[in-house]
């Protein structure tokens, strides 16, 4: 038995330290950066407001609620509880994640002397053409997409799914991947400094759309179809609850179909809200102006009293 083992899923909750010791290190080095930022300001800093820190942190703790509690606890006997599990790492902690904007506390919580002898290497890193050449091809609106459809069609497939479960090294490979093509797919979607928005608003618009309908793919596949998909879950005896295992994937289905389109639908209704201000702004500016060209005329053609 393992050191950790006696204190897996205590109550309902584990404390893996592949999982803890990350999302802890995360949080301290976006403390630390973010603490030093608003204590000791350089020249250049951006502005990480508080509600980017909450953001942040919702982002780590809806990791750790996913990875290390309950709906993991039962995501071993409950596949609608998986879903959970893969919906709220890929389409909400990544997103909070990102709204963060954690690269620049994260650069900003190394010590001074570290960050003034790897700034010059890492500019002429970034310099080079294949360095560019990448950056450019992940900042792609179609690499997100894919990233998103990739993860999530890929580890959905029963084959892939079941060989998952009865391998932990893969399963732990499964979350890592699920969080990474969420955060190539909403890295589009919102400025997470020094990282911009790459799309106009309606184009974004279709992107949104196009990132839900690529869970509403597994969703239909899995919640029409006559039978269970993966054999860990239909060959157990009983689930919790009393469910039937077909039962169970149709209400994964529901997980997918309902509430995993849920971040994408608050974006686009911020994002459309940012344009219709933006436009009325606009709109005001063009009367205001065209108030003012009127009277200057009329004050020009106002004969002057002698």
């Amino acid at each position: 038995m393992s050191f950790w083992a006696p204190w897996t899923h205590l109550y309902g909750y584990s404390l893996q330290p592949e999982v803890w010791i990350p999302v802890v290190l995360c949080g301290f080095l976006y403390w630390r950066g973010r603490h030093g930022m608003v204590r000791a300001p350089r020249p250049g800093d951006p502005t990480i407001g508080l509600w980017q820190a909450v953001s942040f942190y919702t982002g780590l703790a809806i990791i750790l609620f996913a990875l290390e509690g309950p709906v993991n606890y039962l995501a071993d006997s409950l596949f609608w509880m998986h879903m959970v599990e893969h919906c709220l790492l890929q389409m909400v902690a990544a997103l909070l994640l990102l709204v963060g904007a954690p690269l620049f506390p994260w650069w900003r919580s190394l010590p001074r002397r570290w960050t003034d002898a790897l700034a010059p290497s890492a500019q002429r890193i970034s310099r080079r053409p294949g360095s560019r050449a990448i950056g450019h091809l992940l900042r792609r609106p179609w690499i997100g997409l894919a990233a998103l459809a990739v993860t999530f069609w890929g580890w959905h497939l029963p084959v892939v799914f079941d060989f998952a479960l009865r391998n932990a090294s893969l399963h732990d490979f499964e979350f890592a991947t699920l969080l990474l093509g969420g955060l190539l797919f909403w890295s589009q979607t919102v400025d997470s400094y020094p990282l911009r928005r790459q799309l106009p608003t309606w184009p974004l618009a279709g992107y949104l759309v196009a990132g839900t309908a690529v869970m509403w793919v597994i969703a239909m596949s899995l919640g029409f179809s006559g039978h269970a998909w993966y054999a860990p879950y239909y060959d157990m005896a009983s689930r919790p609850g009393g469910i039937s295992a077909l039962t169970d994937q149709q209400w994964g289905a529901g997980v997918a179909w309902v509430p995993a389109a849920i971040p994408a639908e608050i974006i686009l209704d911020i994002t459309v809200y940012q344009w219709l201000r933006d436009d009325e702004r606009r709109a005001d500016a063009e009367v205001e102006l065209y108030r003012r060209s009127q009277a200057a005329i009329q004050e020009s053609s106002t004969p002057k009293e002698p």
